[in-house]
């Protein structure tokens, strides 16, 4: 291991154990491995700036929330309905 991986590696094992939330963690864990494997298939991608992680996550946690979030008016009107069918 060359010291700049050294130093990454302890860089970013500091910033997972100041991560209190254990699926945060998950998270950030994937998304660097899904990065390393984008990279491995595709040497010639060149970045020429930071990686912001946080970005990233947030990002597909919002494209993740409106893709599979269901149609208000379906969701309010089966709790209606539940709750109107069991009084």
């Amino acid at each position: 291991m060359t010291p700049g991986e050294w130093n990454f590696a302890r860089k970013f094992q500091l910033w997972l154990d100041n991560e209190p939330n254990f699926g945060e963690r998950q998270l950030i864990i994937e998304c660097i491995m899904t990065l390393a494997e984008l990279y491995e298939k595709n040497p010639e991608t060149k970045i020429g700036e930071e990686i912001h992680i946080d970005q990233i996550l947030e990002d597909a946690i919002q494209i993740s929330w409106e893709t599979f979030q269901p149609d208000p008016y379906i969701f309010n009107f089966s709790f209606f309905s539940f709750f109107f069918i069991h009084q």
